[in-house]
């Protein structure tokens, strides 16, 4: 079921037009989650909707989302599915946060 739903929010992000869309595989080092896509929004409404999308989606699914953190005012957005965390940010937000280095660098995960 995990695969599937990370398969499954992999399409949303790309079918919602998200840019540089990255993957990382946590599951040897995480205690919290298996997987943490980090994706860029154009804006924080954008990112709204591919929020609320996701969340759709897993639902159909049989899924369940636990906590979206943020909304179309915000330029970034966190959802916790429990074994994928995603990240929706704006680009300025991304660059500013640096989420993709701390990943790569703090435990050595490379992009999938």
């Amino acid at each position: 079921m995990e695969e599937l739903t990370l398969n499954l929010i992999k399409k949303v992000v790309e079918d919602k037009k998200c840019e540089d869309i990255a993957v990382y595989d946590v599951r040897t080092s995480s205690p919290i989650c298996s997987y943490i896509v980090i994706a860029t929004v154009n804006n924080a409404r954008q990112g709204k909707a591919v929020a609320d999308q996701i969340e759709e989606e897993v639902e159909k699914l049989g899924g369940h989302i636990h906590h979206v953190e943020g909304d179309e005012r915000t330029p970034w957005i966190l959802i916790d599915e429990g074994d994928i965390i995603i990240h929706l940010f704006t680009e300025q937000e991304r660059q500013r946060i640096n989420l993709d280095e701390l990943i790569t660098q703090v435990n050595n995960h490379a992009r999938i």
